[in-house]
């Protein structure tokens, strides 16, 4: 074994100094410690470098191995001893190691390599590479000067959060072994740092030397912890056996546990201070979020919502009681306290797991309970809570997030912060959560962010910050936050989780004025605020569908979407035309598989035909969606469409006629689906598509060629071309992702099947020369490959989560050559076609969106501002007693003015049928309010005084003219029946 250790690790080692470009020789060494190898420099007597290697069961920070290098090394005055064990590699002081000096400044520096289990594997070529690598990062350190001694915290941490990595590895992965790997870790942790404090009747962890046996090392520390539950600490499991690691990987794991035990064992907590040890239980707690893939709200966003609360307005010297549920792991707790020192914070935990978590997080002094309590049903509280922060930061069940809201017990100035999924605002699942939180609570504030997400890992989470609705309260607006700079850029960062500066909290406050310094809201580059009236949001609720994920959506986005393709599209119906496949009403009969054609003998020439090109083809007919699995592959469809002629005569003698009769003897022929036909077996011959779409594209993204030259049922949508050659550069647009979202982003409203007919006539593609610039054969690999579900495109099916980095490679470099080369978008633009994409599928009519989009664009390029931006501030302005103001009734569709024998009149109509009548003073009151009526504006000012009226109302009409031209305008991409709809949302986004 050491012959084969040494002869690897000096292979490895060459390489690695030939990759550093590093002129030092290697040569062995052998002592009574065993065999090593020396790095020399040239022109130097003296070597620079000891290695060692060890079995990648064995840790390189073992103590023993440690010490007889050091040994080695001190005889021959060499200054850093490398010991690896393929797995990891570290690099040692030598110097240190001979002061005993603390762990952190034995190590200089220590890097992962591969995930190998015997020498033989480091030969492998992937793993040799991560190897060499491994030991080129660690002899740079060498090479580049004197390295820098880590700080205790980061170091420990760095040790801890390996070592769990490392544990992890051992295990299958499984959601079960991380949360029993989890378990095992923190309950090792938490155990060493309790007995050090309870020293007289806790016991150190001692694991002996040399175990090998993992179900020994588990009884061991199993018996640990119960004897710690029976002195009264009930935060640990009574047993660590769930942990299952395959028998190949047991040497591995007793090696890596034993690893951790003597590491925590060795930390003397006199060395840290509270900060120090608080850093480190920390770090450890956000890893056991990470490989679980539970969100965890940053500390910007807790900080964020505490100041953008009512806590925030709090004096220095108040007792909140604040209740915290879900993933936040305390934090929020923590992070009030530090601004009022006597709030009184509590943990709902429903399990052991999320106590143990809990108690951790408080402060690392796992003793001190007071800091942060601990709830196991919220039922036992018997006074009500002035805050409750909830974190549900994965697919939470609607009904228990509205239960929760309808159940809690809050004061009468109750605040609630939720951070949640995004798709609260969007998913028709929601849409009783939503009507709940408008019914009982005023919605404050609801933020997201982009460029810095707002949990980690980023799963797509928004804040929402409400407060109680209170009887004879004025009704502000709500506030609606989409931050599009990281928010670190703003505010002074944080130190750490237990540092909150005044300076941090000043700068918030400012950031929060900054945001709520117009009444109108901001959209700008660096944020978009929309302030919408409680109303609105009520209306918004009405409607399942009606969510208000465009409330937080920036408007130029899609508008600078739409305007970079802005000339270069056209429907798909301009370069071909779409067809529903045919219905042959028997398919058991008319469309027979090949298994069924040769037990019949049935005749060629009835399931085969000539092409123009004079080749033969078989009459192959795509029955299903299943039967194609690649864009331009050869479908696995083995039905034959029969072709007969209508006169029966002509089949007389052939085995096609003995399969009718015996078809007529079964009553095929009675079929309604055939009945009407003169000839029930007779089919014209369809026409062959040059691409196919699928009409059930739940599960996935697939539109196709025809390779095969295939006919299609009714399961599928034809497109013939008027340029066959066109067919690929087509079928590749479409399957873009760029292609599906244009696609969702005209649909109609939900039907039976996913796409219809409508819908692929009004594809958008490129132009014709566009289309012919693109090199199919490019993408020959995306071509081929099977399609399966769009989780699998794109690395997710939540659109909340995706990123253009998850995407498939092959599907990327697809969606890169039109987004960035051929339409120059920028990233943030990308970001939210992927989003969207996945974010529509199955949903209904995106209307909103497409709306605000074009009305952004006709702000910009038309240089027309909305109402809100020019009238409402002139009626502010006006003083009390000159406004007048009228509520428009609900389903008004147009107005009419008209004169009667003795005043102005507006009428209001719903549909043909006549409703209210306003009465008016004057003629240009009644214009004008014809005018806004007709513009879809519901709650209507204007002044009293005659000449205000009267230089009011040709801006009004002036502005009536220019939107209804500018709208006429940018429908040009919209397609026909779609635009009426469109037409109304973005007069409302106009005159609101």
């Amino acid at each position: 074994m050491d012959a084969l250790l040494r002869s690897t690790l000096g292979s490895c080692l060459g390489d690695a100094l030939e990759r550093l470009a590093w002129p030092a020789t290697v040569s062995e060494h052998t002592s009574l410690e065993g065999p090593s190898i020396l790095i020399t420099e040239p022109d130097q007597t003296t070597p620079v470098v000891l290695a060692i290697a060890v079995p990648p069961s064995r840790s390189p920070f073992d103590d023993v191995v440690r010490d007889r290098a050091r040994s080695v090394a001190s005889r021959l005055h060499v200054p850093w001893v490398l010991v690896t064990s393929f797995r990891r590699t570290v690099l040692y002081s030598v110097d240190n190691i001979t002061r005993r000096r603390a762990p952190e400044e034995l190590v200089v520096t220590q890097v992962g390599g591969p995930d190998v289990l015997s020498v033989d594997d480091v030969m492998i070529a992937a793993h040799r590479v991560g190897a060499t690598e491994s030991l080129r990062q660690c002899l740079a350190t060498v090479r580049d000067g004197a390295p820098v001694t880590p700080e205790k915290a980061p170091f420990l941490i760095g040790r801890l959060t390996n070592l769990f990595d490392e544990l992890l590895a051992c295990t299958d992965r499984s959601d079960h072994q991380t949360v029993a790997v989890e378990r095992f870790g923190t309950s090792v942790l938490g155990y060493a740092l309790l007995s050090q404090r309870y020293a007289e009747t806790l016991p150190p962890l001692q694991v002996p030397y040399g175990t090998r046996s993992r179900g020994l090392l588990l009884d061991l520390l199993g018996a640990y912890l119960r004897e710690a539950n029976r002195q009264g600490h009930q935060l640990f499991p009574e047993s660590l056996a769930d942990v299952v690691v395959p028998p190949e990987r047991e040497l591995l794991f007793a090696s890596v546990a034993t690893d951790l035990v003597h590491l925590v064992e060795n930390i003397r907590l006199e060395r840290f201070n509270t900060e120090e040890i608080q850093t480190v239980v920390d770090a450890v707690l956000l890893w056991c979020a990470r490989v679980r893939q539970t969100p965890v709200p940053t500390i910007d966003a807790i900080d964020l919502a505490i100041m953008a609360s009512p806590l925030a307005d709090l004096p220095h010297q108040s007792e909140p009681r604040i209740l915290e549920i879900g993933s936040t792991l305390g934090m929020f707790g923590v992070r009030t306290r530090l601004l009022l020192p006597r709030a009184e914070t509590c943990v709902f935990a429903a399990t052991d797991l999320e106590e143990r978590q809990t108690l951790l997080r408080a402060s690392g002094q796992l003793a001190e309970r007071d800091e942060v309590a601990v709830l196991r049903s919220i039922a036992d509280s018997q006074r009500p809570w002035d805050v409750v922060c909830a974190a549900f930061t994965h697919t939470v069940d609607a009904y228990q997030l509205r239960t929760l809201l309808e159940a809690i017990d809050l004061t009468d100035t109750g605040v609630v912060v939720l951070y949640l999924p995004l798709r609260v605002l969007r998913d028709a699942s929601f849409a009783e959560f939503r009507r709940t939180v408008v019914d009982h609570f005023d919605v404050r504030w609801v933020f997201t962010a982009d460029a810095e997400p707002l949990a980690e890992p980023d799963n797509g989470v928004c804040c929402l910050i409400l407060s109680l609705v209170r009887e004879g309260a004025s009704q502000e607006p709500s506030n609606f936050g989409f931050i599009r700079v990281a928010l670190s850029s703003l505010i002074p960062p944080a130190a750490s989780l237990r540092t909150f500066t005044l300076d941090r909290a000043e700068r918030l406050r400012v950031f929060l004025r900054y945001l709520l310094s117009s009444e109108r809201g901001k959209i700008n580059d660096e944020v978009v605020v929309r302030r919408v009236a409680r109303s609105t949001l009520h209306l918004r609720s009405t409607d399942d569908h009606a969510g208000w994920d465009d409330l937080i959506v920036p408007p130029d986005v899609i508008a600078n979407i739409l305007r970079s393709l802005s000339g270069k599209l056209r429907p798909l119906h301009e370069l071909g035309d779409a067809f529903s496949g045919i219905r042959t009403g028997a398919n058991d009969v008319l469309a027979p598989d090949v298994g069924e054609i040769a037990d019949g003998d049935l005749e060629d020439r009835y399931w085969q035909r000539t092409l123009s090109d004079g080749r033969q083809v078989d009459n192959t007919v795509i029955t299903s969606a299943d039967e194609l699995s690649s864009i331009a592959g050869i479908p696995s469809a083995d039905r034959r469409l029969l072709l007969l002629p209508d006169d029966r005569s002509q089949l007389e003698g052939t085995h096609i006629h003995t399969l009718l009769e015996r078809a007529e003897r079964d009553g095929v022929h009675t079929r309604t689906s055939v009945r009407g036909r003169d000839a029930w077996w007779h089919l014209e011959e369809p026409p062959t598509p040059h691409v196919i779409v699928p009409k059930q594209q739940r599960q996935r993204w697939l539109i196709t060629t025809n390779p095969a030259h295939a006919f299609i049922t009714d399961a599928c949508i034809g497109v013939t071309l008027n340029d066959p050659m066109l067919a690929d550069a087509v079928s590749i647009w479409m399957n873009s992702t760029l292609g599906l979202f244009l696609s969702e982003l005209v649909q109609t409203s939900d039907h039976v099947a996913d796409v219809t007919v409508r819908d692929v006539k009004e594809f958008l593609v490129p132009t014709e020369e566009i289309l012919r610039s693109i090199d199919t054969r490019k993408f020959k690999d995306l071509l081929y490959r099977p399609q399966h579900t769009l989780a699998d495109e794109y690395g997710t099916d939540d659109a909340d989560v995706v990123r253009p980095s998850m995407v498939r490679r092959d599907r990327r470099r697809l969606d890169r050559l039109f987004m960035e080369e051929l339409f120059g978008m920028t990233e943030e633009e990308q970001r939210w076609v992927y989003r969207f994409a996945l974010a529509w599928r199955g949903s209904q009519t995106n209307v909103r969106h497409l709306a605000n989009a074009l009305a952004a664009q006709i702000s910009l390029q038309q240089r027309i501002q909305p109402m809100w931006q020019w009238y409402a501030p002139r009626m502010e302005q006006l003083p009390q007693g000159t406004v007048r103001s009228i509520l428009l009734p609900d389903g008004v569709t147009r107005a009419e003015h008209a004169q009667s024998m003795f005043t102005h009149q507006v009428s209001l109509f719903r549909g043909a049928k006549k409703g209210d009548v306003i009465d008016c003073s004057t003629a240009d009151e009644a214009e004008l309010i014809t005018i806004l009526a007709n513009l879809g504006k519901r709650a209507i000012d204007l002044p009293v005084d005659a000449p205000l009226l009267a230089e009011v109302l040709p801006l009004v009409q002036q502005f009536a003219q220019r939107v209804d031209a500018a709208i006429a305008d940018v429908l040009q991409i919209v397609p026909g029946d779609l635009r009426e709809a469109v037409r109304t949302q973005i007069r409302h986004v106009m005159v609101s």
